[in-house]
């Protein structure tokens, strides 16, 4: 008679006459186990199909190695890199990623953390959240000891960490100067986000070092409501030739949107980077393949993600609450040039 199979460690362990403190050290890659005897229930459990319950063990132990991370989509805040950045130095760690994704609403975000706490998840991480400190998940985490790091919020939670995107732009501003333009234009800013307040200081830091007066050396060109990026940048470009004020810099929000401006030129027969030079931010995988390939600013994500590790692991001796700015680094490829349209 074929036996059943076994649903918990306890009757793997009964099958195979060994106590379930053995089958558990076994199945989890400790130590102080027989080479052979080990060897029995690892086989054994393959032939079983049999696989212990991350939850089970959460419940006597307290830790799950869960790690659930929240984040609001892939596309609209170009998240891939990020995550799978993330997954790979949190695998190396013996944890095991949990994605929940919110359409970026508050009320979505709120019910994944406060699930990811009832699970008992060793940590968790968000990515954009929109949460407010006092939200009653951020309470939760608290109050079942679970580590959370915050990466670029919505709002200015303690233990987030940031991508200096102030700094960005000011470095971009200072890059374009250098090589001679005086009139740029920043394609897609959106002030009513965080993120757009950042960049805005950034602008007007960049504008006050150099002396370029924003509103007249250097215009933002507001995000249109309707489309993709990449539809966004093309309306973008075509209103910035449609103006004729004799831009030859341009600041795209990303590198999407930049692939969508540099089609618009290319529709009047302007050249990139002999008419107008253009920079992005991201340095998403297309931009080095671009023609030309596209000078951008590369967020630094295995930084970012090592950073991220290190919040987590902090001792509880160090103070609870810490905020990191991480500064993007600047890739220049061939779209960046000394002005020659006049």
């Amino acid at each position: 008679m074929k036996k059943p199979l076994p649903r918990s460690t306890a009757e793997l362990a009964r099958q195979l006459g060994l106590s379930r403190w053995t089958v558990s050290r076994a199945l989890n890659g400790h130590a102080g186990i027989q080479r052979e005897t080990a060897e029995k229930i690892l086989k054994a459990a393959e032939e079983s199909g049999f696989a212990p319950s991350f939850f089970g063990r959460g419940l006597r132990s307290g830790k799950t190695q869960l790690a659930g991370l929240c984040i609001p989509d892939l596309v609209e805040y170009f998240l891939t890199s990020k995550i799978s950045h993330l997954r790979k130095a949190l695998e190396a760690e013996g944890l095991h990623v949990m994605l929940q994704m919110t359409d970026g609403r508050a009320s979505e975000e709120t019910q994944a953390v406060m699930r990811f706490a009832a699970m008992r998840c060793q940590v968790v991480i968000t990515a954009a959240s929109h949460l407010p400190e006092d939200s009653p998940a951020l309470a939760s985490l608290r109050a079942a000891g679970i580590p959370v790091v915050h990466i670029d919020p919505e709002a200015p939670l303690h233990g987030r960490i940031s991508t200096d995107r102030g700094a960005a732009v000011c470095r971009a501003l200072e890059h374009l100067y250098d090589l001679g333009h005086r009139k740029i234009a920043f394609l897609g800013l959106d002030d009513s986000t965080l993120y757009g307040q950042q960049r805005i200081s950034g602008l007007k830091r960049g504008c006050a070092k150099l002396k370029l007066t924003l509103g007249r050396d250097v215009e933002v060109f507001p995000r249109p409501e309707d489309g993709d990026d990449f539809q966004r940048g093309e309306q973008l470009g075509r209103e910035l030739i449609r103006r004729n004020q004799g831009f030859t810099g341009v600041l795209g929000l990303n590198d999407r949107m930049c692939v969508g401006a540099i089609a618009s030129f290319r529709a009047v027969g302007w050249e990139v980077p002999r008419d107008v030079s253009v920079i992005g931010y991201d340095n998403a995988e297309f931009s080095a393949h671009m023609n030309p390939p596209l000078t951008t600013f590369d967020p630094d994500l295995e930084k970012l993600a090592a950073k991220v590790l290190q919040m987590l692991n902090k001792p509880a001796s160090r103070p609870p609450y810490e905020v990191l700015r991480i500064e993007p680094r600047l890739i220049v490829r061939e779209s960046t040039a000394k002005p020659r349209r006049s």
